[in-house]
């Protein structure tokens, strides 16, 4: 079979044809085998999804590999097959071999949806907290102009349709391709949430970020990145890229965070063009006079020879931090801070992010997604100042996830909490029992901490104890709607459990 080596930078103006070798011709060293000049209707990595004249790139998991479905995908009628293995010559379809698959898969994916992040202005978020909070605020802003799509944790807004979001950060080709349904649907802008496993994984890889947002980095993700430091590197890719070339126009960072002020300063040495803000006097973006109260907050902000005080509806000290940063996004895009707190006026909240459930025993219970130690401090702390009785919790660790975090979170609520409830979180293949046993390692759960596997149960015992002047918070869902256990999801919405179980309560009244 003819083997092609392909080198050489992407040629924008021969990819109308999108041939085999017009597609690979961004990808060094990749060879193909077999006919080059063979066009694909579509791009998958899922061998389920493929179709006749599909290009299927077989991609090693953590689960499964692709190669174990390549038979699968030519069975279903793919056109030709990617991959970081030499298959055989005996191969039942052209095959490209290529080095990196998912690289391949980033710069291939550009090519076939024709560059559509060169046709928008693209805002990336990330932060271990914050990041979706901020990505909805800054469609806010956008939207009182021109028109945002949005690609993050709890839904993509495509401009003429929104689906349900299966992952943070998904993969390249169906970033590509969700950016250009946007174009299509006239947007001007595009937001991004990017995980660090985005960012590990080159699901981001090619994107042309106009602006890149920094906002905190805390214990997250330690069951995949090695320690902090590794955890911190993955972020910094989205700032400055693997030749030391700052990546986005403009950079943008919370300096008030440890890690924030570190890659503040790296940019400020690789000459980029960063701003920054928080309560730090050297932040450009500078907050004081920080008011919180149980239904919104107020602060001043200073910024050049502007300054405002701004109400906002949304409350507690880390949503100042997300006001600020998507407050920068909007001045980035020449707008006033005036004229962004006007137009996030009407703005109230995220779903799943202390939001209330409402009922009619007037009963304060609040449902958040703080799956973290430091979000589910900055959560509690935040209810705490507003509670006038006692605070009650419900929380859980999820399964098959980073085990050091789970005494650290215990550890939180038994400092905050007057009563919680431990329960399930997504156990998915692990016992509950093993991770109720590393979850009793933290020191104080014994004072005010109940185990219950039943989240159902939790929630309702809860809600039996909570009275008039209490607070009660359960955590670790927010938006969410499913359970993982085992290798199932079955459905789990907090709020909708929550209200069902505040409706029989008032039937025995």
């Amino acid at each position: 079979m003819k083997e092609t080596i392909l080198f050489g930078k992407n040629n924008l103006s021969n990819m109308g044809s999108l041939k085999l070798k017009d597609l690979f011709q961004s990808v060094s060293g990749a060879k193909i085998h077999g006919e080059e000049k063979l066009i694909p209707s579509r791009i998958v990595t899922d061998s389920r999804r493929v179709e006749p004249g599909s290009l299927f790139f077989a991609i090693p998991g953590f689960k499964n590999d692709g190669l174990d479905y390549i038979e699968q995908a030519i069975d279903r009628g793919a056109l030709a097959v990617v991959s970081e293995v030499e298959l055989s010559l005996g191969c039942r379809v052209p095959y490209i071999h290529v080095r990196n698959s998912r690289e391949a898969l980033a710069s291939v994916a550009k090519v076939f949806y024709k560059s559509p992040d060169l046709r928008l202005k693209t805002i990336g978020i990330t932060g271990t907290n914050g990041k979706t909070s901020v990505s909805l605020l800054c469609q806010s802003i956008i939207n009182g102009s021109y028109k945002a799509g949005l690609i993050g944790t709890i839904h993509y807004d495509l401009g003429a349709r929104t689906i349900p979001s299966y992952r943070t950060t998904p993969e390249s080709v169906d970033i590509f391709r969700m950016l250009s349904d946007m174009i299509d649907s006239n947007c001007s802008h595009a937001i991004m949430e990017v995980s660090s496993h985005g960012l590990d994984q080159s699901r981001v890889k090619g994107i042309d970020f106009d602006v890149v947002v920094f906002m905190n980095l805390t214990h997250e993700h330690l069951d995949y990145h090695k320690d902090m430091d590794e955890y911190y590197d993955v972020k910094r890719k989205l700032f400055i890229n693997p030749k030391g070339i700052p990546s986005a126009k403009l950079s943008i960072v919370n300096i008030d965070d440890l890690y924030g002020e570190k890659l503040h300063q790296e940019l400020i040495q690789k000459r980029a063009n960063v701003v920054s803000f928080g309560e730090s006097e050297n932040a450009d973006l500078q907050v004081r006079e920080i008011d919180l109260y149980s239904d919104r907050s107020a602060f001043t902000l200073t910024w050049k020879q502007e300054q405002i005080r701004v109400h906002s509806s949304l409350v507690g000290r880390y949503n100042v931090d997300n006001w600020m940063a998507a407050a920068m996004v909007g001045v980035s895009q020449e707008m006033t801070l005036q004229e962004v707190e006007s137009l996030l006026a009407n703005f109230h909240g995220v779903p799943g992010r202390l939001q209330p459930v409402e009922n009619d025993l007037n009963l304060s219970i609040l449902v958040d997604y703080a799956h973290t130690p430091e979000a589910l401090k900055y959560a509690l702390e935040t209810v705490r100042q507003i509670c006038q009785g006692r605070l009650l919790v419900v929380f859980g660790c999820g399964g098959n996830r980073d085990k050091s975090k789970r005494e650290l979170m215990t550890q939180r609520v038994a400092e905050i909490s007057d009563l919680a409830w431990a329960t399930s979180d997504n156990p998915r293949r692990e016992k509950i029992d093993a991770i109720f046993s590393d979850m009793q390692k933290a020191p104080s759960w014994k004072g005010n901490i109940e185990f219950v596997e039943d989240r159902r149960h939790a929630i309702r015992l809860a809600i039996e104890n909570c009275k008039d002047e209490d607070f009660l918070v359960i955590a670790g869902k927010g938006h969410e709607t499913f359970q993982e256990v085992g290798t199932t999801v079955i459905p789990f919405d907090d709020v909708q459990v929550a209200r069902e179980i505040l409706r029989a309560r008032k039937l025995l009244l």
